[in-house]
This record gives structure tokens, sequence and C-alpha cells, in this order.
């Protein structure tokens, strides 16, 4: 205990979410691929595995435009066999969505709040089938989220916390420009229920 003492509360933070979402997603009830019969998102799966053979063949789509969706996907399936890959791709999103949604919570409301906001994130079943979709909307909203939070921020380089929240938002929005006004709406929304549950656990 007096180790675990020793450790940053982001660091604290990082570890207990990552192993939340790699057990939930290996062991609930969501898939780590792609449904049967959707088209799209098996494209960027294509991408992971065979990029200068799609580009040559295929030519410029839009698909390919998505580069920070398939250039983390290229790192992940060159590292890693395919099914190993996914789940990395997957437990890496959950984990910088529900990171980020923390903090932006942790900051205003508390701790416990922002603990709250992360596992109801995570235990969302809109946003873990998103993330199980393997289309570019879950990054998105990851990236999203970590404009959000630098966004929120209150505390360092006011002008380095708003360079970053830009970076990231474009980020979002070359990912998927479907993400970004949903991960928006996700930190508001997570902000109100921390702040609800917050008053009540405060008043009880």
């Amino acid at each position: 205990m007096k180790g675990l003492g020793r450790v940053s509360e982001s660091a604290r933070v990082l570890i207990a979410v990552f192993a939340g979402a790699l057990l939930f997603l290996l062991l609930g009830p969501f898939s780590n691929y792609g449904p049967a019969g959707f088209l799209d998102p098996w494209f960027y799966t294509g991408y992971f595995t065979n990029f200068s053979y799609l580009l040559r063949h295929v030519g410029n789509t839009y698909y390919v435009s998505r580069l920070p969706w398939i250039l983390p996907g290229l790192l992940a399936f060159r590292l890693a066999p395919p099914e190993v890959a996914r789940v990395a791709l997957n437990t890496a999103i959950v984990t910088v969505s529900a990171v980020a949604l923390y903090w932006i919570v942790r900051w205003h409301y508390g701790r416990w709040c922002g603990i709250l906001a992360a596992v109801l994130l995570v235990a969302s079943p809109h946003f873990m089938a998103t993330v199980g979709w393997d289309y570019p909307d879950g990054p998105a909203i990851a990236y999203g989220f970590v404009a959000l939070a630098f966004a929120m921020r209150p505390h360092g380089s006011r002008a380095r916390n708003t360079i970053l929240a830009g970076v990231f938002l474009a980020l979002s929005g070359l990912t998927n420009m479907a993400g970004t006004p949903i991960a928006g709406s996700g930190g508001t929304a997570g902000k109100r229920c921390a702040k609800l549950f917050g008053s009540a656990w405060e008043r009880g």
C-alpha cells in the first residue's frame, strides 16, 4: 500500500482504466471486430494490413484521408497479429476516452465524480458498440475527448492548452467529422451526471 501511495494519481488512473477496459473488452458482451454485413469498417482493416497495395489499386479515396485512424492501425498491425492488434486498438480508444473524461470531471467536481463519469462511459453499451464496430467514429470520439480535456484544463499555460485542444480537435475532425460533437456532448453529459450524483453522494 505504501508503494501504491507513491504512484501518481495520473498513473493509477491510467493503469486502472486500461486494465478495466481490457478485461471488459475480452470478457464483456461486445465484439472486438466489425459485424458481418457492414463493409466500411473492413476497408480500414484492409488499410491497416495492405496500405500500399490499396493506395496503388484503389486510389486516393476519402477512406485513405483518415490518417489519424489509419496510422495507429498500421503501427498496431505491424507490431502484433491482427487479433491482438484489434483488441489493443479498441483498448487504447476506451482508455484514452475514459481517462480524458475522468480528468475533465475530476478537475471541476472532484475525484469520486471523475471515477463515476469514467465508469459510466466504459459501461455505456452505445460507446462500447461504437468502439467495437471498428469504424472511425470511435477514435474520433477519443481525440475529441482529449481536445475537450485540454480545453477545460484549469491549470497550465492557457496558450499551450488551447493549441493542444485545437490539434486534437483537428485530429478528431480528420478522423470523422461526426465524432467531434459526439465527444463534446459526451463530456458535457458526463459532467452533468457527475455533478448530480456527486451532490447526492454528499447529501447521503
